[in-house]
């Protein structure tokens, strides 16, 4: 420690804030989503803070069960979680939702979340309330469609 003094840990980067949008192949600039939806958030190395990488995936399939179109890219949060992966890809598909639309994801805390409903999601003590709160700001901008016969499978 005399010759080579404390290690320090390197100043954190803020994450990209990048998303990519395709159709086919081809970067596309004005995404709508609407049909079948399918989300998913991932995280890799949340075993150690600061080391974690998280992102984010959606896509639409056609009737065939094909990709027509997706999008994806990183959690712009400094110490992202498996729950923030997951409810970025649903904001994301909510941002550029036209309905009739049907939101496939795997994440059963968020599944709960619905279920139980906006006041459950945003009281105090809950993880991830900042997500869940545009979440269901643009579940209302939906409109009362949208929240009077959810489908969150």
């Amino acid at each position: 420690l005399f010759q080579h003094g404390i290690p320090t840990l390197s100043a954190l980067r803020d994450p990209p804030l990048l998303v990519v949008q395709w159709c086919g192949g081809v970067k596309v600039d004005n995404p709508n989503f609407t049909g079948d939806v399918y989300t998913d958030g991932s995280v890799i190395g949340g075993c150690r803070r600061g080391l974690e990488r998280g992102g984010w995936a959606a896509i639409q399939m056609n009737q065939e069960g094909k990709i027509i179109f997706g999008t994806y890219g990183p959690c712009p949060d400094r110490f992202p979680s498996s729950l923030r992966a997951e409810l970025w890809a649903l904001l994301i598909v909510l941002r550029h939702a036209m309905p009739p639309l049907t939101v496939w994801l795997d994440n059963d805390s968020v599944v709960k979340g619905f279920r139980r409903g906006r006041h459950w999601c945003l009281s105090s003590g809950r993880p991830a309330v900042d997500l869940w709160t545009m979440v269901w700001d643009k579940v209302d901008d939906l409109g009362s469609e949208a929240r009077a016969a959810p489908c969150w499978q």
